[in-house]
């Protein structure tokens, strides 16, 4: 967590209540929060009502003029019609930075502030001499201070094992997770590995297939049917081409056996695939980047015909332009039988396209139309895209955004058919406290709660920050409230989540890390890991 101990010596402070009127006459042009702070010099008084810290983020000049980012925060409110609940305070009288953490312990959270205005008034009793201290703040962000559930899986490495599990898993109805490692392994280019939980709450790794002359290197995440069998993706050389394979990997008699559905050439049948899905029957779905004839790259599908063979379709090829270039996977199904997908380039701005694939059901082909063509604030978009129950759809960015650290973005459907695009939160980077570099995945939970990981930021790994667990929560106002609910440390716990999350029945979230772990040295190790909310 990104808090630092007070500095010896400070001084006692008790924030006692909101003050109303500041805060009406500052919040309708800052929409900042104001609180009274109580501080008395000499020994602390004892209290009943916690421990809550204020910690200094970072210096900055004397005066603390409010700022875009401070106007665009809203205050927040633990309930309809009170306010947060407060309790002891530890900080310097002279509050001599800018941005501090304000910890609310039986909330179990964290509100990074800035202080906009400090107005001072002395009392003087009998008894003592006491300072009123009216600190006006702006909350910027949330940390969680939930008691940690993060439970590392297992840690990768060791010898005879892979590293650098950097892309999602996915999960089968009896609970066991599948995932892929880039590098090393039995084989030396990556594996494709299975963890099960055992009976005593640790989980035991099985590595299902390791790659040496099939595939090398299995960068993309695994997609799983409902007979059990595999499928992924190699973008480098295998299977006599040296251009990417989709292969399939089945269980047999305890064993698991890879065959190879297609090796590119990089001609007319392209190159360079990345994860694919399935669909509905016996067909998987997944998008190239270029080749020699579709250099703009394509989406494509393989359909089991018999029970040895696969036919390739392809479903669009993109021509540039305003029909966008270069196409993320994996791609997104809906209950209609529709895709969804983004490019990483083109479109009317140049930054890349959401777009959907419709299969024409009275004649052969898909029609395709782009929904929306992301912009500036949406630069490097992520390919994975996950929808609400009232269809509307999420994703997130790598970077980008108002402080190009990345963004989580919502699109909706208008009236008149087009789609518009709402940013939900934008990440603003180690500095101040927050992540930056969104992962690929998203998860959304029953109550409508996004959650994804980012690379870095937080605190740690030399300033970069190891990368944070995110939690964005809804409010009636169309307002979004980011929450850290996990930082990562850059020891056993791993580094760099790049990859997301996935979520199971019960709420709970998994992932990797490309680093760090039990057996992780520079730039090897990583971890699979449950977070339970």
């Amino acid at each position: 967590m990104l808090m630092r101990k007070p500095k010896s010596g400070a001084a006692g402070v008790v924030i006692s209540g909101l003050d109303s009127a500041l805060r009406g006459q500052y919040n309708s042009r800052l929409r900042v929060c104001s609180v009274q702070v109580l501080a008395r010099s000499g020994a602390s008084e004892r209290h009943t009502a916690g421990t809550l810290s204020l910690v200094a983020a970072a210096r900055c000049p004397a005066k603390c003029p409010p700022t875009p980012e401070a106007e665009r925060a809203a205050c927040h409110e633990t309930g309809a019609n009170r306010s947060p609940t407060l309790g002891i305070l530890r900080i310097s009288a002279r509050l001599p930075f800018c941005h501090y953490f304000i910890r609310f312990p039986d909330e179990n959270r964290c509100m990074l502030a800035k202080i906009v205005k400090v107005l001072t008034v002395k009392s003087t009793t009998p008894a003592r001499t006491l300072t009123l201290v009216t600190v006006i703040f702006s909350l910027i962000g949330a940390i969680s201070l939930h008691a940690q559930t993060y439970k590392v899986l297992h840690s990768f490495g060791a010898a005879g094992d892979a590293s650098n599990p950097g892309s999602p898993m996915v999960l089968d109805q009896r609970g066991n997770v599948y995932g892929t490692a880039l590098t090393g392994g039995p084989g030396g280019d990556g594996i494709v590995f299975e963890l099960s939980p055992n009976g005593d709450g640790t989980w035991s790794e099985s590595i299902l297939h390791s790659f040496d002359t099939v595939g090398d290197n299995p960068e993309a995440s695994l997609a799983l049917d409902g007979e059990g069998n595999l499928y992924g993706a190699t973008p480098g050389a295998g299977g006599g081409g040296a251009y990417g394979t989709i292969y399939e990997l089945s269980p047999s008699g305890g064993t698991w056996i890879l065959s190879t559905i297609h090796s590119f050439t990089g001609g007319t049948d392209g190159a360079d695939p990345g994860p694919v899905i399935v669909g509905n029957g016996t067909q998987i779905y997944g998008a190239a980047a270029n080749g020699e004839t579709r250099h703009d790259g394509f989406v494509f599908s393989f359909s089991r015909l018999s029970v040895t063979g696969w036919t390739e379709l392809f479903l669009h090829t993109f021509t540039g332009g305003e029909d966008g270039t270069n196409p993320a996977a994996p791609l997104t199904l809906d209950a209609a039988g529709n895709l969804y997908g983004i490019t990483s380039t083109g479109g009317t701005n140049g930054d890349g396209t959401v777009y959907k694939l419709t299969p024409n059901h009275n004649s052969f082909g898909w029609t395709k139309s782009v929904l929306y063509s992301l912009g500036d604030l949406s630069e490097t978009a992520e390919p994975h895209l996950i929808f609400d129950a009232s269809g509307n759809i999420y994703g997130a960015t790598f970077e980008g955004g108002l402080y190009f650290y990345g963004t989580v973005y919502e699109l909706s459907q208008n009236q008149d058919g087009t789609w518009s695009q709402t940013v939900l939160y934008n990440f603003q980077g180690t500095n101040h406290g927050d992540g930056e570099l969104v992962g690929s995945a998203l998860a959304m939970d029953a109550a409508g709660n996004i959650y994804g990981t980012t690379a870095q930021g937080g605190s740690g790994c030399n300033g970069y920050g190891c990368g944070i667990i995110f939690k964005l929560t809804p409010s009636s106002g169309g307002q979004w409230t980011e929450t850290i609910v996990y930082q990562f440390t850059g020891g056993n716990d791993g580094w760099q989540p790049s990859g997301g999350l996935i979520q199971d029945r019960a709420g709970n979230l998994y992932g990797t890390t490309n680093y760090g772990g039990a057996y992780g040295n520079g730039g090897t190790g990583g971890v699979a890991f449950e977070f339970t909310p």
